[in-house]
C-alpha cells in the first residue's frame, strides 16, 4: 500500500479511535466527520443524505472509507456512530480557496467578494 497520508489517517486513524471508543462504557456518541465531496460532482440540483457516494478523488475516497468503518462499528458492536458530511468546514488551516478563507482574505485585502455585487454610490 502506498503512504498515502489520507488513507492513513482517514482510515487507520478513524479506526483505532473507534477501537478505543469501544472501551468507553460512558460514550455517548462517536462523531465521524466526514465531507460532502464523497457524493462526488454535482453539475444540477443538489445531493441527499441518501444520495449515492461516489468519490472522484483518494481524497475523498478515504473518507468514505473512514465513514465506513464507523459505520461498521454501528452495526457490529453498536457502537452511537454519527456520521457527517459537512461542506466548506473551515479553521485555521483551511484550504484559501475555499469560500469561507476566500471572502475573508478578499476582504482584508480589499478585493471583491466572488458571488457578491458590489455596491456603488449610485446602488
Amino acid at each position: 500500500m502506498t503512504r498515502n497520508p489520507f488513507w492513513k489517517t482517514d482510515i487507520f486513524g478513524v479506526y483505532t479511535l473507534l477501537e478505543e471508543a469501544r472501551r468507553q462504557p460512558q460514550l455517548k456518541k462517536f462523531i465521524q466527520i466526514s465531507t460532502d465531496e464523497v457524493y462526488g460532482q454535482i453539475m444540477k440540483g443538489s445531493f441527499k443524505e441518501n444520495s449515492e457516494t461516489r468519490p472522484r478523488n483518494p481524497y475523498s475516497a478515504s473518507k468514505l472509507g473512514g465513514e465506513r468503518m464507523a459505520y461498521s462499528f454501528f452495526e457490529t458492536y453498536h457502537l452511537p456512530v454519527v456520521i457527517t458530511r459537512a461542506a466548506n468546514t473551515y479553521g485555521p488551516a483551511a484550504y484559501p480557496e475555499k469560500v469561507i478563507p476566500l471572502f475573508i482574505t478578499n476582504l482584508f485585502d480589499g478585493l471583491p467578494r466572488p458571488g457578491l455585487r458590489q455596491r456603488t454610490a449610485d446602488a
